[in-house]
C-alpha cells in the first residue's frame, strides 16, 4: 500500500533500560526527540517541509553505525534500526497562498463618484488586517484574519458597512487563490445581515469556492433581496426575495493535495432607487476552515517490524536483568 501524503510524523516506540543500565544505550544516539517515562522511550521524528515520502535512511544508518561500534548488537536494536529505515516521514498538511486581493469601497451611484476605496493584495494572509474605506460617518470595512493550529487553517473575512440614504453603495469583495499541500477537508460558512433605517434597500451576497486545477465549482451561491426590511442571509441557504441563483455544490467537502483553489465573495448594500431611503448598516462574514485529512495508516509490514523491534528490546532488557547479581541488604 503506498504511503499517504500529509501524514503526521511516524512514531517509533521502543522499550529500553533507562535506569541501572550497565552500558550506554544505542537509543541515546538517535537524532530524535525523546521523552523517557518509566523505561519507555518515545521517539518522534521532526516534521519536515516540504512533504516527503522518502524513507528516512539516514536515521537508520546512524543507528546502525552507532551500534556497530560496540562488540555486539541486540536483535531488538537491529530490528529497531530497520524500523527507522522503512518507516516514512511526512508532514502536516497546510495551505499556500498564491494570491490574495481584498477590496472595500463606498460608491455614490447617483453622482457616479467613488467616495472611498481601500484594498489589500499579497501572496500571504496576515494574522490580522483591516481594509478600511471610510468617508465621514459612512464606511465599508473588511477585517481579514488567519488562525492556524497545526495543519488546520481558518481564514475569516468579517465586513462592516454603513451607507447614507442616497443612491449609495457600500460593499466589499475578496478573492484568494491557494493550494493545499495535503488532502484536506473544508467547511465554508457565512452570514449577511442588514438593518434598514427606513425602507429596505438592495442586499446582495455572493460566494464561490472553485477548483481551478480541475475546472470544477465546489460551491456557489448568489442571493439578492430588495423588498425585505432588515434582511438576513445565510450562505448556502438563500432566502433572497428578488433573486436566488442555483446553489451549486456543498459548503463542506474535501480538497485534493497539489491543486489550486479560489475563494471569492462579494457583499454590498445599496439604496433601491435614486430617490434614496433612510440608509442602512450591515454586518457579515465569510469563513473558510481547512482541516487536516485522515492520517496515514502504517503499512502492515512496518507495523510488524515495529512490534518485533519492541519485543526484541523487551527480551534484551529481561536478559540484562537476569545477568545482574542479586543485591543483599
Amino acid at each position: 500500500m503506498p504511503f499517504t501524503r500529509g501524514a503526521k510524523s511516524s512514531l517509533i516506540v521502543a522499550i529500553s533500560t533507562v535506569a541501572n543500565s550497565p552500558r550506554h544505550s544505542v537509543l541515546d544516539e538517535l537524532p530524535c526527540c525523546r521523552d523517557s517515562v518509566a523505561g519507555l522511550e518515545i521517539m518522534s521524528t521532526r516534521d519536515l517541509h516540504p512533504p516527503s515520502n522518502k524513507f528516512d535512511i539516514s536515521k537508520g544508518a546512524t543507528l546502525m553505525r552507532t551500534a556497530t561500534k560496540r562488540k555486539r548488537l541486540s536483535m531488538g536494536e537491529i530490528l529497531l534500526a530497520a524500523v527507522c529505515i522503512v518507516t516514512p516521514n511526512a508532514t502536516h498538511g497546510g495551505m499556500t497562498i498564491v494570491s490574495n486581493d481584498v477590496k472595500a469601497s463606498l460608491h455614490d451611484f447617483q453622482n457616479n463618484n467613488l467616495d472611498a476605496f481601500d484594498s489589500f493584495s499579497g501572496t500571504s494572509i496576515p494574522l490580522s488586517h483591516l481594509v478600511d474605506a471610510t468617508d465621514g460617518s459612512y464606511y465599508s470595512r473588511i477585517q481579514l484574519d488567519r488562525v492556524q493550529s497545526g495543519s488546520d487553517v481558518t481564514i475569516s473575512n468579517e465586513f462592516f458597512q454603513k451607507r447614507d440614504g442616497g443612491y449609495d453603495h457600500s460593499g466589499g469583495e475578496s478573492r484568494t487563490h491557494f493550494t493545499v499541500d495535503a488532502d484536506m477537508t473544508y467547511n465554508l460558512s457565512g452570514t449577511y445581515s442588514v438593518t434598514d433605517v427606513t425602507s429596505p434597500g438592495i442586499v446582495f451576497f455572493d460566494a464561490l469556492l472553485y477548483d481551478l486545477t480541475a475546472g470544477l465549482q465546489l460551491f456557489g451561491s448568489q442571493t439578492e433581496s430588495r423588498d425585505t426590511t432588515n434582511e438576513s442571509l445565510v450562505l448556502g441557504v438563500g432566502g433572497g426575495d428578488y433573486f436566488n441563483a442555483a446553489h451549486v455544490g456543498s459548503v463542506s467537502g474535501n480538497l485534493i493535495a497539489g491543486r489550486t483553489y479560489q475563494l471569492y465573495f462579494h457583499a454590498f448594500t445599496r439604496a433601491a432607487a435614486p430617490s434614496g431611503d433612510g440608509g442602512a448598516i450591515a454586518t457579515g462574514n465569510v469563513t473558510l476552515q481547512l482541516g487536516s485529512g485522515v492520517d496515514a495508516v502504517p503499512e502492515p509490514a512496518s507495523l510488524a517490524m515495529w512490534g518485533l523491534g519492541a519485543l526484541g528490546m523487551a527480551i534484551q532488557v529481561r536478559r540484562r536483568k537476569r545477568r545482574q547479581p542479586d543485591l543483599i541488604a
